[in-house]
C-alpha cells in the first residue's frame, strides 16, 4: 500500500515538473528571441554606419586629403544619427513603460490604503462592542456574587418562596442565564472576528509598506529613464547641429572639390594612358605569336585555357590578401557626393590593416612600381596572354612597395603592403584587373 502511495506521488511530481517546465521553456524560448533579435538589431545598425562611412571614403577617393576627410567627417556623423534617433525612442519607450509601472503600482497602493482604513474602523468598532458586552458582563457577575439575583431554582425554594411565585422567578433566572450565555458568546464571536481581522490589518500592513518601497523603485526607475532620454534627446541634437556645420563647410568648399576632382580625372587619365601603352606592347606580341602558330599550322597558346574559375583544383587567380576578403567598395560607376560628377571606379576596395601583406595574384613581370599622385605606392603587374586575352592587373595605396619595374614575380609573392598613400582617407586593399586594356570588375576573378 505504502509503495503504490508512493509511486502515485511520483507520477504527480514528474507531471508537476513536466508542466512547469513546459510552462517555463516558451517564456524563456521566448526573452532568448527576444534578447536575440535586439542584438541583431543593433549589430545591423552598426554594420550599415559603417558602410556608409566606408562608402563616403570610396566617394571621394582621388581628391585633396583635407577635403576627403571633411566629408568622411560628415558621413560619420549622418551615420550616427539614425542611431542616436533609435536610442532616443527607446529612452523615450522606457520612460512610458516606467511611468504606466508607476501608475498600476500607484493604484494597487492606494487600494490597499483604503482597504486597511476600512479595517482598523472596523477593528475600532468591534472593540468598543467587546468592551461593552465585558462591562455587562462584569455587572451580571457582580450582582449575582452581591446575592441581588437569584441563579437557581434551589435558591428560590430555600428562600421560602410559594409555588407560583417559584415558577415566575425560575422563568425570569433561566432567561437572565440565556441572555448572559448570549453574551459571552456574542463576546467570543467578537473577539474571533477581531482576531482574524487584525491578522489581515497585519498582512495589508506589510503589503501596504512592500508597495510603497516598490512605488519609490519605481519612480526611482523613471527618473533615471528620464534623465537618460534628456541625455538622447541632447546628444541626437549635437549630432544634427554638428552634421548641418559641416555639410555648410562642405558646400562653402564646393569650388575646392570641384578643382581637386579635375586634377584627379587628369592623373587618372594619365594612368589609362599608361595602360593602354602596356597593352598595346601586349596586342603587338599576340598579334606576332598569333601569325607564328599559324605559319606552323598549330593553335594559339595564348587563346588557350579559362579566364575564371577553377583548373586542376587551383583557380585562375589568386587573392591579393590572405584570409577573407570583405569588399569596403566595389567597381563600377560612381557619383561624386559634392560635385555631382560621374568616374568609374577601376577597383574592388577591400578592408585591409596598414601594413597586411599583398600578393601577386598570378605569374608576371612588373611593369609599373613608382609613387601616383592619385593611386601612392602603385604597382602594375603584367601577366601576359591567356584565354584569348591580354591581362593586366594593379595594386594602390601601398605603405611599401617590394617589388621594381621589369621584375619578374610568382603568383602568392609578396609584392607590398597595405597603407592609406595617394589621394585616400584610410588604409585598403585597392585591386584592379584590366582586360584587352580596358577596366574590369576585379571580384569576379578573385571571388572564387
Amino acid at each position: 500500500m505504502q509503495r503504490r502511495i508512493s509511486s502515485v506521488w511520483a507520477v504527480v511530481l514528474a507531471c508537476a515538473l513536466a508542466l512547469s517546465a513546459a510552462l517555463f521553456v516558451p517564456a524563456y524560448s521566448a526573452l532568448a528571441d527576444d534578447l536575440r533579435d535586439k542584438i541583431q538589431t543593433e549589430q545591423q545598425r552598426a554594420q550599415a554606419a559603417k558602410e556608409a562611412v566606408e562608402k563616403a571614403r570610396s566617394q571621394v577617393e582621388g581628391v585633396d586629403a583635407k577635403l576627403g576627410q571633411l566629408y568622411v567627417a560628415q558621413a560619420q556623423v549622418a551615420a550616427q544619427i539614425p542611431q542616436a534617433q533609435e536610442a532616443l525612442l527607446q529612452a523615450e519607450s522606457k520612460l512610458a513603460q516606467s511611468q504606466r509601472k508607476l501608475q498600476v503600482v500607484q493604484a494597487r497602493l492606494e487600494t490597499a490604503q483604503t482597504r486597511l482604513e476600512q479595517l482598523n474602523t472596523q477593528l475600532d468598532k468591534g472593540r468598543d462592542e467587546v468592551n461593552k458586552s465585558e462591562r455587562s458582563l462584569g455587572e451580571l457577575v457582580r450582582q449575582t456574587y452581591r446575592g441581588e439575583r437569584s441563579s437557581t431554582a434551589m435558591e428560590l425554594v430555600l428562600a421560602g418562596k410559594g409555588t407560583a411565585a417559584l415558577s415566575d422567578l425560575s422563568i425570569a433566572a433561566e432567561t437572565v442565564t440565556r441572555l448572559e450565555s448570549k453574551s459571552l458568546i456574542e463576546v467570543q464571536n467578537q473577539l474571533a472576528l477581531d482576531k482574524s481581522r487584525s491578522a489581515r490589518q497585519e498582512a495589508l500592513t506589510r503589503s501596504v509598506d512592500d508597495l510603497r518601497a516598490e512605488a519609490e523603485g519605481v519612480l526611482a526607475e523613471a527618473e533615471v529613464a528620464r534623465h537618460q532620454k534628456t541625455a538622447k534627446l541632447n546628444s541626437l541634437e549635437e549630432l544634427r547641429k554638428k552634421n548641418d556645420s559641416l555639410l555648410a563647410n562642405l558646400n562653402a568648399k564646393k569650388a575646392e572639390f570641384e578643382e581637386a576632382e579635375k586634377v584627379s580625372q587628369r592623373h587618372l587619365a594619365e594612368a589609362q594612358d599608361r595602360i593602354k601603352k602596356f597593352d598595346e606592347q601586349l596586342r603587338k606580341q599576340q598579334e606576332a605569336e598569333r601569325l607564328a602558330a599559324r605559319k606552323r599550322n598549330q593553335s594559339y597558346k595564348g587563346d588557350q585555357g579559362v579566364s575564371t574559375g577553377r583548373v586542376g583544383g587551383t583557380s585562375v587567380w589568386g587573392a591579393p590578401i590572405g584570409g577573407r576578403m570583405y569588399v569596403t567598395s566595389p567597381w563600377g560607376w560612381r557619383i561624386h557626393p559634392v560635385t555631382g560628377s560621374r568616374r568609374l571606379h577601376a577597383g574592388v576596395d577591400l578592408s585591409s590593416p596598414t601594413g597586411e601583406k599583398q600578393y601577386a595574384t598570378r605569374d608576371g613581370v612588373v611593369v609599373e612600381s613608382y609613387y601616383d599622385y592619385g593611386c601612392g605606392n602603385m604597382v602594375t603587374i603584367s601577366h601576359g596572354i591567356f584565354a584569348g586575352h591580354r591581362w593586366l592587373s594593379r595594386h594602390c595605396h601601398l605603405s611599401a612597395r617590394f617589388v621594381s619595374t621589369g621584375q619578374r614575380v610568382h603568383r602568392g609573392q609578396v609584392i607590398g603592403l597595405t597603407g592609406s598613400t595617394g589621394r585616400v582617407t584610410g588604409p585598403h586593399v585597392h585591386f584592379e584587373i584590366i582586360r584587352d586594356g580596358v577596366s574590369v570588375n576585379p571580384w569576379s576573378y578573385i571571388n572564387n
